[in-house]
């Protein structure tokens, strides 16, 4: 007991405490939870004792976490390339002859110079 604390305040700071320090309050020895021995003599070893803490409850498994759903992926359509032979867009009509192609310079009929 430490000198500077009166017996009374001493047993009335440990009064509400159960587990280990119980024993020490009612002059019994206390219960080493880490052996296989009833230390305390009440009958109980380890963890039937209840002066020996319950083992730490298993954590409950994690709930699993839904992944981000990937991102649709970004479908580019083909476009024309009106300045090179072939259908690039897929719809059977080739650089000049598809519309997508109207405006590009390649397929303008050139400019008929004003009369004299």
């Amino acid at each position: 007991m430490h000198p500077a604390l009166p017996h009374a305040l001493l047993l009335a700071l440990l009064a509400g405490c159960e587990g280990v320090w119980k024993p020490y309050l009612d002059g019994q020895p206390a219960e080493d939870c880490a052996t296989s021995i009833d230390d305390d003599k009440d009958g109980l070893i380890n963890g039937d004792d209840p002066d020996c803490w319950p083992p730490p409850a298993a954590a409950p498994p994690a709930a699993p976490v839904a992944a981000d759903p990937a991102p649709a992926p970004t479908v580019v359509p083909p476009v024309e390339v009106c300045a090179n032979p072939g259908d690039e867009d897929g719809d059977s009509l080739a650089d000049c002859a598809d519309p997508d192609c109207a405006a590009d310079p390649a397929c303008q009929a050139p400019a008929v110079p004003p009369a004299p």
